[in-house]
């Protein structure tokens, strides 16, 4: 509702500075209900416009290119029905018989103001959603930082045993006799490389890589037990009790993880993924 009302306000705006369609040709008493009508159609027309681009294209937006494009969309259906709303209620209001003559010249203005628009509303979702991710950034690190509180503590509490045989994992190569035997909770991350897997783990508290050839997809199964493994991107899954912290940069999403410099990149569907394993208690 609160949308609603702002939309509203922001068309009788811009009807009354630049009093577009004649408007300023018209007297006093004409004017300001002509302009509160034309606002209540503008907004009406707008929404119907986003509801069928939502019901009939269904935007897939992930990017912010996707929301663009999806605002684009928003547009090119708005504009005809504000042309065709525009000259109806001028021709009603004014008692005028419709013409084509009469709706070309409402597109022209249409098309202008609705270019000014959309660059204004282009700007307002870029900041929207920049803050937006910059809350979610914000979240998740808090979520991490109690995670790795809670972890610190845990070691301080209870000195944890040797692993035993049910807590060693084996990553067996396809095609080979190349595998790897190693505690879940040691690996670090997980790389496909093509028909191959980079395998990042601790072991007596070194940095180690084992490359194997399997699947991201076995490996993943393979480790489907252990729920703090998760998979951050197309190409990588990650231990979310190694990660220091989620970084947003120009180019999207990484994490930085402990003893790593390497940074590994962050999908935008698998940031929701990986916060909701987070606030898993």
């Amino acid at each position: 509702m609160r949308a609603v009302w702002l939309s509203c306000m922001v068309a009788m705006l811009i009807l009354a500075l630049l009093q577009p369609f004649g408007i300023d040709h018209l007297d006093a008493a004409q004017r300001i209900p002509y302009i509160l009508i034309t606002s209540v159609v503008c907004v009406l027309i707008t929404m119907f416009s986003k509801w069928l681009v939502a019901a009939f294209l269904k935007p897939h937006c992930e990017t912010l290119r996707d929301y663009y494009f999806s605002l684009t969309y928003v547009f090119l259906v708005n504009i005809p029905l504000l042309t065709i709303g525009f000259s109806s209620v001028t021709c009603w209001w004014l008692d005028l018989p419709f013409s084509w003559e009469l709706m070309a010249g409402f597109l022209g203005g249409v098309v202008i103001i609705s270019f000014f628009v959309f660059l204004g509303a282009a700007l307002q979702l870029k900041s929207n959603l920049l803050k937006l991710e910059l809350e979610n950034v914000k979240a998740i690190n808090a979520l991490l930082e109690e995670r790795q509180a809670a972890i610190e503590q845990q070691q301080d509490e209870v000195q944890e045993p040797e692993a035993s045989a049910e807590e060693v994992c084996r990553l067996g190569g396809q095609s080979c006799h190349v595998s790897l035997e190693v505690n879940p909770k040691d690996i670090v991350y997980v790389e496909s490389m093509a028909n191959y897997a980079n395998i990042c783990y601790m072991h007596q508290g070194e940095i180690c890589h084992q490359t194997l050839r399997m699947t991201l997809k076995s490996a993943k199964e393979s480790l489907s037990d252990a729920d703090y493994m998760v998979q951050c991107h197309r190409a990588f899954l990650v231990n979310l009790n190694f990660v220091v912290q989620l970084l947003r940069q120009d180019t999207g999403y990484s994490l930085q993880l402990f003893g790593l410099e390497q940074q590994i990149p962050v999908s935008r569907v698998n940031v929701a993924v990986m916060k909701g394993k987070l606030q898993q208690k």
